[in-house]
């Protein structure tokens, strides 16, 4: 396994431990619980941090062109958005349903934008 294979698998593998955390927080109900709350935030920091820093050595070692540039900055408006629906989740008001729907669908969009960019940058002729 070259050492890219294994820099985008510990990104998706992280990604699914936030999904994961983020589910089994949802699950505890109403207030949040601390510690699972604690765990999505801190897993949710490290993916951030490292798959920057392995877009930002991808794109270093392969070079980027405008179509990458703008897959990540859409990729990072859409992780800005999910810290802020998070942080609007978080609150102990009444969770409103809009918020809770785009907080379900941007990692969605994180994942095929990101995957883009890692597709593009890795992959291109």
């Amino acid at each position: 396994m070259n050492n890219l294979t294994l820099k985008i698998g510990i990104t998706i593998f992280l990604f699914l431990l936030i999904i994961v955390s983020g589910v089994w927080l949802a699950k505890t109900g109403r207030p949040l619980n601390s510690k699972i709350f604690a765990v999505h935030k801190i897993i949710s920091v490290l993916t951030i941090v490292l798959g920057s820093i392995f877009i930002s050595q991808m794109s270093k070692n392969f070079g980027i062109n405008q179509q990458e540039i703008i897959f990540i900055v859409l990729t990072i408006v859409f992780v800005i958005l999910e810290i802020v629906t998070g942080a609007i989740l978080s609150f102990e008001k009444p969770i409103n349903s809009i918020i809770l729907y785009l907080h379900k669908i941007i990692p969605v969009l994180i994942l095929i934008f990101s995957g883009l960019t890692v597709y593009l940058l890795a992959f291109k002729k």
